[in-house]
């Protein structure tokens, strides 16, 4: 990532991190008994063995006692390098040494953190032992309870190779691909995963100048944190995760505890009370969307970090070639286009501006299709993307449009407006249009309305209504065509406790069955939004009215 885009995720990451632990054996100072305000010099740490790198491990060269820092100078200049950034870090050392992650508070610390930084020997084991396991046991702790937390893990140690103390960490923690090999960056090596990061740092000796001092570490933590977040777009949604958390207090605020008797008075009188309670989400959502658009600045993306993108991130792809070949462009032309500045002009002016200012020749030849014509649109919409393979576009309308869902822990899915299913051959797609207040307070069984979507052949892509992408990765574009003719329905029984459909689940899969054993394989969620406009559609074309008129009037009137 070029430095400017690096320092706008820096940005966003020293505002969210909030936490950090550090994990040592040597943390705190022995006191003697008897002179309670004497402080004794801590203990220099005995050698540790390591049958496989016996030199290194036990320090043979005498780098450990030569550099010897007193731990509490270290500690402290750790603790402060955090609080000027206004970072809390804890300091942690297991009472009676106890490193068992499951008997004791490490793995509960280390899960509340967002940096957690560990040595990488402890006192009388074999080096990396007890870091590897609570790595491995932080890794298995996120993939089970919270997979989305970034989760960042510094390992600071004297140890001289650090390349290989990053292989033992990938050979030993489970989680760890196999494929993950260690990069390397400015002496640092890192192992990453989508939302896991372990980073080696050494720290500084005579014979290592490269090391990270003590009071530096804050920075570096945050520099490899915004690693996990890099991009334009994630950093911009990182800064307004970090709004709504800033703002919880304003958030709570409007949820007085004078209002309790209302709402309780509210679900009383609502049947069933679950729909109540349900009732707080979407209030908490408008308060949630009311904190963004107040606190973050109107143009989230700057010109300066859209520039950078466009000169240093973006790869002009092949397919540009077509595209200008498209527009009637010789191959002289093509050769004289600066690229990088008609995408910058794209991405500040827009399609349309850009166009206008980007001119070959002093002719009327731009290398930019004018997107005012549909299949125009379509070619531009590809110019920005690194292949023309790429799916990109269809990922962007996909997270417009379908409900994102987060908890492996939520509540069993239920048929209701927005539901895509398909049957048991997946030839045939239906989206339910059944209206929200008719899908739930079912007492036995219930008729549902769907409209039936068509898979988009490729002359009609440029009409697509959904986009769905299967298991293997590929991409299923959907027709919505909201007539009457596609109109569809089905018979289902309600669940006697909830008293609405819901999913079951079979071969991992998740279907909803009718009353005559039909199986519909549960898709997708539109979004609230969507879906509303989508019974809208539907409902407008029941709505016509059909007269009998002049011929002559009627085309007068349709503009014909």
């Amino acid at each position: 990532m070029p430095e400017i885009i690096q320092n706008y995720s820096k940005i966003a990451a020293e505002q969210f991190i909030q936490t950090a632990v550090f994990i040592d054996d040597l943390n705190y100072p022995s006191r003697d008994e008897n002179e309670a305000d004497a402080v004794s010099e801590p203990p220099r740490r005995e050698p540790a063995i390591d049958g496989a790198n016996t030199a290194d491990a036990a320090n043979n060269d005498g780098t450990e006692i030569a550099d010897f820092v007193p731990q509490e100078e270290i500690v402290y200049d750790i603790v402060n390098s955090f609080a000027t950034k206004r970072i809390v870090c804890s300091i942690y050392e297991p009472k009676d040494g106890n490193w068992d992650t499951q008997t004791s508070n490490i793995l509960n610390l280390c899960s509340a953190a967002d940096v957690v930084i560990l040595d990488w020997v402890f006192w009388g084991e074999i080096p990396g032992t007890r870091a590897c396991q609570i790595i491995d046991d932080i890794i298995n702790q996120a993939v089970d309870d919270t997979p989305e937390q970034l989760r960042l893990v510094l390992i600071y140690t004297l140890m001289s190779d650090l390349l290989s103390v990053a292989n033992k960490i990938r050979d030993a923690v489970a989680h760890i691909p196999d494929n993950c090999e260690p990069s390397e960056d400015d002496g640092k090596f890192a192992l990453q995963m989508e939302n896991f990061r372990v980073v080696v740092l050494g720290k500084p000796t005579s014979a290592r100048t490269d090391g990270v001092p003590a009071n530096h570490l804050a920075d570096v933590a945050i520099q490899e944190f915004a690693k996990l977040a890099q991009g334009l777009l994630q950093a911009a949604i990182l800064l307004g995760l970090t709004e709504i958390r800033n703002n919880s207090r304003k958030i709570l605020s409007r949820f007085d505890h004078r209002l309790d008797p209302a709402f309780l008075t509210h679900l009383a009188m609502t049947s069933p009370q679950e729909d109540a309670s349900s009732h707080i989400i979407p209030l908490i959502g408008t308060e949630v969307e009311a904190i963004l658009e107040d606190a973050l600045p109107t143009r989230l993306i700057k010109k300066r970090w859209l520039d950078d993108w466009c000169k240093n991130v973006w790869r002009p792809g092949d397919h540009l070639h077509e595209i200008f070949e498209q527009q009637n462009l010789n191959q002289t032309q093509i050769d004289k286009l600066e690229l990088r500045e008609i995408a910058a002009d794209i991405c500040n002016l827009g399609f349309a501006a850009a166009r206008t200012r980007s001119r070959i020749d002093n002719s009327h030849i731009s290398p930019i299709p004018d997107i005012g014509k549909l299949r125009n649109a379509l070619k531009a919409s590809k110019m920005l993307l690194p292949s023309n393979e790429s799916k990109a576009n269809e990922l962007l309308a996909q997270l417009m449009i379908s409900r994102t869902f987060y908890s492996k822990k939520r509540r069993k899915k239920a048929l209701k407006l927005g539901c895509i299913l398909s049957d048991e051959s997946d030839q045939r797609y239906f989206m339910c249009i059944q209206p929200i207040c008719d899908s739930v307070r079912i007492k036995k069984r219930s008729v549902f309305i769907f409209v039936e979507m068509k898979i988009a052949n490729s002359a009609e892509e440029s009409r697509i209504s959904h986009i769905i992408f299967k298991d293997d990765g590929s991409v299923l574009k959907l027709l919505y065509d909201p007539k009457p003719e596609f109109c569809y329905t089905a018979t289902f029984e309600s669940n006697s406790k909830s008293n609405q459909v819901i999913a079951k689940k079979e071969n991992g899969k998740l279907y909803f069955e009718d009353t005559d054993s039909r199986k519909y394989y549960w898709k997708d969620q539109i979004r609230a939004s969507h879906a509303q406009r989508a019974v809208e559609q539907f409902a407008r074309q029941l709505s016509r009215v059909g007269l009998t008129e002049s011929e002559w009037a009627r085309r007068l009137n349709e503009g014909r």
